[in-house]
């Protein structure tokens, strides 16, 4: 691979001619990196639509922690040879079911647990701030508890520890076709439903008051929208990691915020913006020998301040 100090504009054909190379032998790689960047984007425009940015954080934590959990139940001795991959698709299970019991507690109106409890006579506070900070304590909590508990759980086992680094430092080596094929699907999916009910839902998630006052089934979508961001966090976190799947969810959004203001248009420039930063980030990182989802991460951080600038000079006045 060239590595010599020349400016990158130089380095473009070496870059193109090294990234054709590479990913005529390691295609999943790449597949799996695109359509998890793009996949997530869409699911961070509602979450970023409700200004729920850090939930994000918290689900990818306890997607780790829900693996965690089933190394640490089903036993690592087989995690290491073929039979490991019979426990592959159980780890994936616990991976999205922490994801949804999350993003359920987030995403969906609970006011009919709260008048249940009213009903069983028990001390509790029902008002839009109290919920809201509920949600808040809880969110940290679920992001403390996961750090930790992913850490604590496997402390004793190398092979149970080595995963989870592998979740934490966001490694997308050794992607495979099924994992494609799986992010594939949960796409397709998702795009189905923007496509159909991109209004409905997005009226639910800015205005849920107004959306409940024209009848609009607002607790069914929110539950819809929860499941589906639970499955797709769930499994791209089992095959990106914590740190590309939170950057790819809501840094696309972020960014593409500061260049339009029609949430319908989001749909489909956060995507496009995913992918481009992601395509970026592994033809970058393939020839300069730098951490791929890293690198894709790091560009879009280094694009937000940009897009900030770019929004308070032409956008806001």
């Amino acid at each position: 691979m060239n590595t010599e100090e020349r400016g990158i504009f130089s380095d473009i054909p070496n870059i193109w001619n090294n990234f054709t190379e590479t990913y005529d032998f390691f295609p999943e790689i790449f597949h799996s990196g695109w359509l998890v960047a793009i996949l997530l984007s869409m699911v961070g425009i509602l979450i970023v639509a409700r200004s729920k940015v850090f939930i994000g954080a918290a689900i990818t934590q306890t997607s780790t922690f829900g693996i965690s959990i089933a190394l640490f139940i089903i036993g690592l001795e087989g995690m290491s040879d073929a039979t490991g991959q019979a426990k592959d698709g159980l780890i994936l299970f616990y991976s999205i079911l922490a994801a949804c019991l999350c993003t359920f507690w987030a995403f969906v109106n609970k006011s009919f647990f709260w008048q249940l409890l009213q009903k069983l006579k028990l001390p509790v506070q029902t008002s839009k701030e109290s919920n809201q900070n509920s949600k808040e304590d809880v969110t940290a909590w679920l992001f403390l508890l996961s750090s930790a508990g992913s850490i604590v759980l496997l402390s004793k086992s190398p092979i149970g520890k080595e995963v989870i680094d592998k979740l934490i430092f966001s490694t997308i080596i050794g992607a495979t076709k099924e994992d494609v094929n799986l992010v594939a699907t949960i796409s397709l999916i998702g795009i189905t439903l923007i496509c159909l009910f991109m209004d409905k839902v997005t009226l639910v998630f800015t205005d849920r008051d107004y959306a409940t006052a024209i009848r609009l089934p607002a607790t069914f979508i929110e539950i819809v929208f929860a499941l589906f961001s639970g499955v797709a966090l769930g499994a791209c976190l089992k095959i990106s990691g914590t740190l590309y799947t939170f950057g790819c969810l809501v840094l696309p959004v972020l960014i593409s915020a500061n260049f339009i203001k029609s949430t319908r248009v989001l749909f489909f420039m956060a995507p496009i913006a995913a992918f481009l930063f992601a395509f970026l980030g592994f033809a970058l990182g393939n020839f300069y020998d730098i951490p791929q989802t890293q690198l894709t991460v790091f560009c879009m951080g280094i694009f937000y301040p940009i897009s900030l600038l770019f929004n308070s000079l032409f956008i806001k006045n």
